[in-house]
């Protein structure tokens, strides 16, 4: 029992010393401290005038509550690292811990209601505002809440490490120094919330500094640019360009081209939708460009960012992949040739896609000669009449009889009976020019005929003979048709 408690009495007094050690070392001398009396009867201080690294804000002065911190009350304490603001903190003005070039971090006391930490970084209690981030904090990026809405200036002022800052997305107010001799700083990423940027807002930082703006053309327009500003920042600012939408059809290639005054890379989102290929970079002094070629692979919905190295979104191209309707199609090339009787093939091409089809054409059907007399028909015999395809590579042959020229019985004037042969004018027992010739006569009443010979030469039956009748005959003879 007796180890026991002098071993709890070591550690009692072990403890004891390290709380003195702390509250010795986080205190300050009252006596570095200017300050002023305010109308409330409180103390805001006006400067310190100590060299601690660690500097610890009273909670009073002369029994007076410490309520307010001045501008410039800390501006240029190179030594500190460290400051610790009291309970009873209610306003610090704007550049109060400027050019600490040390400074490492911040604490507030718990009890506080106006303020409040995170990361070493100082704000106000709700985190609208950021009164001051240490300038030699650890870290090349910051990404800042998006519950901040102003920044206070000289926040940034001489951080040494900062290489990158995406600011909150609904960040209203940029004021004047709240970037400057931010010697790396390279990337500030700002939203189309803005709505003020003081001057000076951004100054002094990397020759490398681009400010990238994620809102469009008219949004950025839109800002108050206070004093020479606008002018002073156009030459860092890269802005985000309205995107581009595309409607394709399968295998509909197409090319896409880009360029900007950044370095930036073609991401593609769905690779089994589009395929990406060809692509080539041009560089100069003052621009980036890049072509490439894309190809549907599927139907669907993807896109094709040109995105900086920082992951900046420069444009997107927005492509919804269709099946082809097929619409515009037009003829390519005969596959196989239809004849009279059996059909062929024709291929077909899509206007908006390299779909291809095979159609099937009809026969043609034979396109038929006029009828033409292979062998005349007698009253003996019949002939035959003949008609075949016209074309070329078809051998349809129809064929048609034709009758037997009628033998006729006549009268004469004696009552005697004899036949005749239709067409045989002179009665020979054929048909011949001579035939038409003696019909020719008979009407210039160059000769007479018999009754039979009248029966014969009346041709197209009309109980008349005349040059109709010799005409239709020589068409006949001619065969150009029939008696």
């Amino acid at each position: 029992m007796k180890l026991i408690k002098k071993s709890l009495s070591v550690v009692l007094c072990l403890i004891s010393v390290v709380m003195i050690f702390y509250f010795t070392s986080a205190a300050s001398n009252v006596d570095d401290f200017a300050y002023s009396i305010l109308s409330d009867g409180t103390v805001a201080i006006t400067k310190y005038k100590g060299n601690d690294k660690v500097i610890a804000i009273p909670d009073t002065i002369e029994g007076r509550s410490v309520t307010a911190i001045d501008f410039m009350a800390f501006s240029s304490c190179f030594n500190v690292e460290k400051i610790e603001i009291s309970k009873n903190v209610k306003s610090i003005a704007d550049g109060a811990f400027s050019n600490c070039i040390s400074l490492k971090s911040i604490v507030v006391s718990n009890d506080n209601a106006s303020f409040s930490v995170k990361d070493n970084i100082l704000f106000d209690k709700n985190m609208t505002q950021i009164i001051c981030y240490p300038a030699k904090k650890n870290g090349s990026s910051y990404e800042m809440p998006d519950s901040v809405e102003s920044i206070n200036k000289n926040a940034f002022s001489k951080c040494c490490f900062l290489e990158s800052v995406d600011l909150s997305e609904n960040l209203k107010k940029l004021s004047a120094f709240s970037f400057v001799s931010c010697e790396k700083l390279n990337d500030i990423f700002i939203y189309d919330k803005i709505e003020i940027i003081e001057q000076n807002a951004i100054d002094n930082c990397s020759t490398q500094l681009r400010i990238y703006f994620n809102g469009s053309r008219t949004e950025w327009d839109k800002i108050v640019f206070e004093g020479n500003s606008r002018e002073q920042l156009n030459k860092y600012f890269v802005l985000k360009d309205a995107d581009r939408n595309y409607i394709v059809k399968i295998n509909d290639e197409k090319e896409i081209t880009y360029s900007s005054n950044v370095p930036f890379v073609l991401k593609l989102e769905d690779k089994s939708i589009l395929n990406i290929s060809n692509i080539k970079e041009e560089k100069s002094s003052s621009d980036f460009k890049i072509t490439a070629n894309i190809k549907p692979e599927k139907a669907g919905k993807t896109k094709i960012s040109a995105v900086t190295e920082n992951g900046f979104v420069l444009c997107n191209f927005n492509f919804i992949v269709e099946q082809c309707e097929h619409l515009h199609m037009h003829f390519v090339e005969t596959e196989k040739a239809a004849t009279c009787t059996e059909g062929g093939t024709e291929i077909y091409a899509c206007d908006d896609c390299d779909y291809t089809e095979k159609r099937t054409v009809n026969p043609t059907g034979h396109s038929l000669s006029e009828w033409k007399v292979e062998t005349k028909a007698t009253k003996d015999k019949e002939g035959l009449e003949v008609r075949v395809c016209n074309n070329h590579n078809c051998d349809f042959k129809e064929e048609k009889i034709i009758p037997k020229l009628p033998s006729s019985e006549t009268d004469d004037s004696q009552g005697n009976t004899s036949k005749y042969m239709l067409g045989d004018a002179n009665g020979d027992n054929k048909i011949n020019a001579s035939d038409a010739r003696r019909i020719l006569r008979y009407l210039a009443e160059l000769e007479d005929l018999s009754a039979s010979g009248l029966k014969a030469a009346d041709v197209d039956k009309n109980n008349k003979v005349n040059a109709t009748d010799a005409r239709r005959l020589l068409r006949y003879i001619a065969e150009l048709g029939d008696l």
